[in-house]
């Protein structure tokens, strides 16, 4: 029968190896003309066969061939790396071959090497000049310069030809070129040069990537030649029969000045058969004054230099004897043709002024830019000459030309400003910057650069030309095609259908309707192989453990692989830290991680991770050409765990029967914290005692402990999982060290209603933050016998007043003061007799301690003052309420009754109905007078009942009876104004009244000391005498009794007929009735 198994043996390691093999894939491409890129797939963790430790790569230099030089070292790197899987070597000599090698490196050495991969450095411009140039002069215009080839070390690529760079030593002078596009010429003439002067010769040699250093300056004379004709010939003094002559050397001496030689003749042409009159000067002779000419003719003066290859050319001028010479009159408005206009030169042309008598010398033209300021064109102009072109111009842009003419005398003044004149458009001037170029494809690249800013005028047509020619081991093939990229801002261009496995050369260049401009520097790249275009697909992340997360993906889509997947990346960082990560908020969160996988795997697991944490992760594929692009981040969180260790126990607050802990949350809580277990225990002798409790905050103010007893503290952080570990601190209650000396000389002195305790303070450097005042109750026996009464917080203080109310009645008292700052409390200070006082205080009872309270510290006394208080605030709210409301409305009153826009504005609405023209003069009367009842201190509302409103007419009322009425209202504007008005004027003014009062009629009254008489029935029509009319009058007319202890609310009794003293006491009787309404009303608002 079959035994079961022993039990397992204890863990063991084998022994390392050698790693299984190098890695794979390995590729070398050319990056520039001093770099290549090595890449490869990272070994499998199965295969380092022990702790790895990186990657050696190695490389030597080879002959054109592949061969070995002998004698060259062989250069090495590591990479400590294990994950790296790409490394570019540096620093290598450009068009070279060189040998490249990789091995894997653990702890115990190396494996073998890898395929040994022979790749070239791209071409770049030779780093020296030819060897050995010579120089000759050959004339006095000619010079013949030689030289040698470039080392072969320096060459750096194939030679295309040489250029000659001279340039004459004086200042001032361009540099010229002179090209030679072959390689088997070492030989050039420079030709055309100035004659008896040095030049600085140097040559260099160049690819078809650029030039190369030049070689050092050489440099050569050439012969001399007769000189040049002197310049600057003027004549400063003329007279009617002399003139001075002034020159200087030639601009062009071609060699040392040996004399000069001055020939003169009249300037007609009929003298012109005559021989004319010739004196030698030395060389250093700048001047010299004819006498005996003739006056006002004009003379023609040649001066001439000689070397010693003879006389040259002479400088001919005329002068006219004269007293009168001046200055010349500016030349006219310079004109401009528009067929002599170009992109950098115009041409223009003139009419000369008056000379002055003064012959001129030379023009002087200067020249405005876009409006800008003027500047003088660095050329002197013939005077002989009537046009003339101006080079150097810029491209599409605004100019403006103006001259001045100088003769003997000076200057003229500027002439006219040329009409505004743009130069035509012309090809770019600049090249493209930050040219970029990558494959795209196995057989397509992808080419960027920064656009230019200047068309030089001609942006419709603007464009970009990419160009790309195949290199061949004989250099760059004969044709180049290009791809046209339209529009100014274009940025990118892509070229298709290229060979593959080849190198090709790229140049953009920037084009416009007038042309090409500059190209750019070439580009080299490889096509053939190109960065995946796709990312990983179906990615996944899943936690495991609270430190780990699986990743999952599937390889891109083929279509976008772009050659064989070398392996994966997978990117990491952390996305977000949960709330309660405080303390890892403060510290700063690391950086992106990268994990590099082989492309056999299709999962990894990320270990180490932080517990509790959100992860994005981002995965790309690469191959030899590069990475690819990542995927989108994916977020993942890993897996809760126990909290962390908390931050260090602090105590505060420190005194003699109470502490306040404090800590600093986990820094990594892993979890959501749920809250803190603390434990507190002491071990006195045989007692012990052990306190457990359960917070949420990160503090507790722990009271009730023994005086001068050690405690120990225990604080643990719990999450969802659990509890975390303890962090444990120790404290001792009472004084600490560095804790302030105790108050001195305690003295407690008993009053009727307190306690007073009074101290010194001691000397302490530091800062008293307050002092703790304790009491212990001798008729109380408890675990704790003193008790904290009262903490002053107020600094250096020496009394303290204690209420009896703060303590027990009937029992007995000791106390003690402590004095406290940020280090912790003092050793307590007790009152003693030896100072005065009571060392022991007696507290009253209930009925002793309130009898000796003063009235005004009873709760009857405080209650009472609190009513009368609110009684009192009540009282005062309501008058003021009052008042308002009793000037609102006098206000409002006023305006209705004492308005004279308001009673103008009736008025006239009474002359449209009743065409009456004197109505404005009535109104003005009843306002007047009703403005008079106001001053003399009583408010007064009219109400009119002799009108009543229908539809929107007013109709008055009592027709038949207007003309008694009217008597006796002018009586009554008589006795008022001292006046007399007319019949209508006094309609009108009732009438006006009337609508006032149907503007605002106040409430019926009804208050019970008012009787009402039963006669008096507003619906009476025996009161009022309407004649034939249907109008009612309207309600609510009051009338003041003879006597004034009451009043009486009744119509008032308006009749066409009666005296003159009746009406006189109806309309007084009307005037006190609207007086009392709006008394009332007043009040009644009031009251409301």
């Amino acid at each position: 029968p079959a035994r079961k198994p022993s039990a397992p043996s204890p863990p063991f390691q084998t022994l390392q190896a050698l790693p299984q093999g190098p890695p794979s894939n390995v590729t070398v491409r050319t990056v520039s003309a001093t770099a290549l890129r090595v890449r490869w797939t990272p070994l499998p963790p199965e295969s380092w066969h022990g702790h790895p430790r990186g990657y050696n790569i190695t490389w030597r230099q080879l002959t054109n061939d592949g061969s070995p030089i002998i004698d060259e070292p062989l250069h090495w790197h590591i990479l400590s790396d294990y994950h790296s899987h790409s490394y570019l070597i540096t620093s290598l000599n450009a068009y070279t071959n060189y040998g490249i090698q990789v091995f894997a490196l653990n702890d115990l050495g190396t494996s073998h090497g890898s395929h040994y991969h022979i790749q070239r450095t791209n071409e770049a411009t030779p780093s020296s000049g030819p060897h050995s140039v010579h120089v000759r002069s050959t004339s006095s215009t000619t010079i013949v310069v030689d030289w040698d080839d470039v080392a072969e070390s320096d060459r750096n690529g194939i030679i295309q030809g040489f250029k000659v760079r001279y340039a004459a030593l004086k200042n001032g002078n361009d540099v010229q070129f002179k090209l030679i596009e072959s390689n088997s010429s070492r030989t050039a003439t420079l030709t055309e040069l100035k004659k008896y002067t040095r030049f600085q010769i140097s040559v260099c040699a160049f690819t078809h990537v650029g030039d190369g250093i030049y070689s050092t300056p050489v440099i050569a004379e050439t012969f001399q030649d007769v000189p040049g004709p002197p310049s600057n010939v003027t004549f400063p003094d003329v007279t009617l029969t002399t003139a001075r002559i002034k020159w200087d050397i030639p601009e062009e001496p071609n060699g040392e000045i040996l004399a000069y030689k001055i020939s003169y003749r009249l300037s007609d042409d009929q003298y012109y058969h005559q021989s004319p009159i010739t004196r030698e000067f030395q060389s250093t002779d700048r001047t010299y004054r004819f006498l005996d000419l003739l006056p006002e003719t004009y003379y023609k003066f040649e001066v001439t230099a000689k070397t010693i290859e003879g006389w040259g050319q002479a400088a001919k001028a005329l002068v006219y004897t004269t007293n009168t010479r001046e200055l010349p009159s500016p030349p006219s408005q310079p004109l401009i043709s528009v067929s002599q206009i170009s992109s950098r030169q115009v041409t223009i042309s003139w009419t000369p002024g008056r000379d002055g008598y003064a012959p001129l010398r030379y023009y002087t033209v200067q020249i405005s830019s876009q409006g800008g300021h003027w500047w003088t064109y660095p050329h002197k102009i013939d005077p002989t000459i009537r046009s003339y072109t101006l080079t150097k111009l810029r491209p599409f842009t605004t100019y403006q030309f103006r001259l001045k003419a100088t003769n003997d005398i000076g200057d003229s003044g500027w002439s006219s400003e040329s009409p505004i004149t743009r130069t035509l458009p012309a090809p770019p001037d600049t090249v493209p910057e930050s040219v970029t170029v990558s494959p795209f494809t196995p057989t397509s690249i992808s080419v960027r650069w920064m656009p230019i800013n200047d068309w030089n005028g001609d942006e419709m047509g603007a464009g970009y030309r990419v160009q790309y020619c195949l290199l061949t081991e004989q250099g760059v093939s004969g044709s180049c095609p290009s791809t046209l990229v339209r529009g100014k801002n274009r940025t990118q261009a892509t070229i298709d259908n290229l060979e593959r496995d080849q190198h090709y050369e790229i140049r953009v260049i920037a084009f416009n309707g007038q042309g090409d401009g500059p190209s750019t520097k070439p580009k080299v790249v490889y096509v053939g192989e190109a960065v995946p275009t796709g990312e990983p697909l179906e990615i996944r992340a899943e936690p495991l453990t609270s430190t780990e997360i699986k990743v999952t993906w599937k390889p891109p889509d083929q279509s976008k692989q772009n050659g064989q997947i070398m392996g994966y990346k997978i990117f990491y960082w952390v996305h977000s830290l949960n709330k309660s990560n405080s303390m890892k908020e403060s510290k700063s969160l690391p950086r992106e991680m990268m994990e590099i996988v082989p492309d056999t795997l299709s999962s990894f697991i990320l270990l180490d991770l932080y517990k509790w944490t959100n992860y994005s992760i981002q995965i790309s594929a690469f191959n030899p050409a590069g990475d690819g692009p990542r995927s989108k981040p994916t977020i993942a969180q890993t897996l809760e765990d126990l909290p962390g260790e908390l931050g260090p126990i602090e105590f505060d607050e420190i005194t003699m029967s109470q502490v306040k802990v404090t800590w600093r949350p986990p820094a990594e809580p892993n979890g959501l914290l749920l809250g803190y277990y603390i434990t507190y225990e002491t071990l006195i002798g045989d007692f012990s005692k052990q306190v457990k409790q359960k917070i949420n905050d990160s503090y507790l103010l722990v009271s009730a402990l023994r005086e001068r007893v050690t405690y120990t503290f225990k604080v643990r952080a719990e999450n969802s999982v659990g509890l975390g570990p303890e962090r444990i601190g120790n404290v001792t209650t009472g004084p600490q060290h560095g804790s302030p000396p105790p108050p001195f000389e305690v003295i407690a002195q008993q009053t009727l209603t307190s306690v007073k305790l009074k101290w010194k303070n001691p000397d302490y450097r530091e800062r008293i933050i307050g002092y703790l005042i304790e009491a212990n109750n001798l008729n109380k026996k408890s675990v704790l016998e003193w008790q904290p009464i009262v903490t002053l917080r107020n600094g250096r203080q020496d009394r303290y007043e204690l209420s009896f109310t703060q303590l027990s009645p009937s029992s007995q008292y000791q106390f003690r003061v402590m004095s406290f700052s940020r280090i912790g409390v003092s050793e307590p200070a007790y009152p003693n007799k030896l100072y005065g006082g009571q060392s022991i205080i007696m507290t009253p009872s209930h009925l002793e301690l309130r009898a000796r309270m003063p009235y005004y510290r009873e709760t009857w006394f405080v209650i009472l003052c609190a009513c009368l208080s609110v009684i009192i605030t009540i009282m005062v709210i309501a008058a003021l309420c009052v008042r308002n409301k009793t000037y609102k409305y006098k206000k409002e009153a006023m305006q209705n009754t004492g308005s004279q826009d308001r009673l103008s504005e009736l008025g006239f609405g009474l002359d449209d109905n009743f065409d009456n023209p004197l109505s404005q003069v009535a109104g003005q009367s009843l306002e007047m007078e009703m403005r008079g009842m106001v001053n003399g201190g009583s408010t007064v509302g009219l109400i009119m009942p002799n009108m009543a409103i229908n539809s929107d007419t007013l109709v008055p009322i009592g027709v038949a009876g207007t003309s008694n009425r009217n008597d006796r209202t002018r009586s009554t504007l008589r006795s008022n104004r001292g006046k007399g008005k007319d019949n209508q004027s006094n309609n009108n003014m009732l009438n006006t009244a009337a609508i006032s009062a149907q503007a605002r009629q106040p409430p019926r009254p009804c208050p019970g000391s008012f009787s009402y008489s039963d006669e008096d029935d507003l619906d009476d029509d025996d009161d009022l005498d309407v004649g034939d009319s249907d109008v009612k009058p309207p309600a609510g007319l009051y009338e003041l009794s003879s006597g004034n202890d009451s009043l009486t609310e009744k119509p008032s009794e308006l009749s066409s007929t009666g005296p003159d003293s009746e009406d006189s006491d109806d309309h007084d009787e009307l005037v006190a009735a609207n007086m009392f309404v709006n008394h009332y009303a007043n009040v009644n608002d009031t009251l409301r």
